[in-house]
């Protein structure tokens, strides 16, 4: 069965999300002469020490907490300036009136978006 099978669309997009953000990965494994996906995790914990300026942490907290109806209209908006190719993300940021630290912790949430260099586009 696959993730979709047993979880549905969310677990599809949660997948994508994980795989995204480099906390899993995805491969084709052989299984008694049968090719089936394998699920491996890269980290079992993780520590974070940091420091960042707290107006930029306040932002990247704000897209984390951020309702996901709120969330889900300000990444409609983003899909809508992407949607025929990409565009470069000082571009939509000035056209939304968000900040870059917002647009792209909005692009790191997204299981519809992604960076490439300095464009957003829509995830593959």
């Amino acid at each position: 069965n696959s993730i979709e099978d047993l979880y549905g669309k969310e677990g599809r997009q949660a997948l994508n999300f994980f795989e995204k953000m480099k906390l899993v990965e995805i491969r084709w494994e052989s299984v008694d002469s049968i090719s089936e996906k394998a699920y491996h995790t890269y980290y079992l914990s993780f520590h974070i020490n940091t420091t960042v300026k707290v107006q930029e942490i306040a932002e990247v907290l704000a897209a984390v907490v951020m309702p996901n109806d709120e969330f889900a209209a300000l990444e409609g908006k983003i899909v809508e300036q992407v949607q025929d190719g990409g565009r470069f993300a000082g571009d939509i940021s000035e056209e939304l009136g968000l900040s870059q630290i917002m647009l792209r912790s909005l692009v790191k949430r997204s299981t519809k978006l992604d960076y490439r260099g300095h464009r957003v586009e829509i995830s593959e």
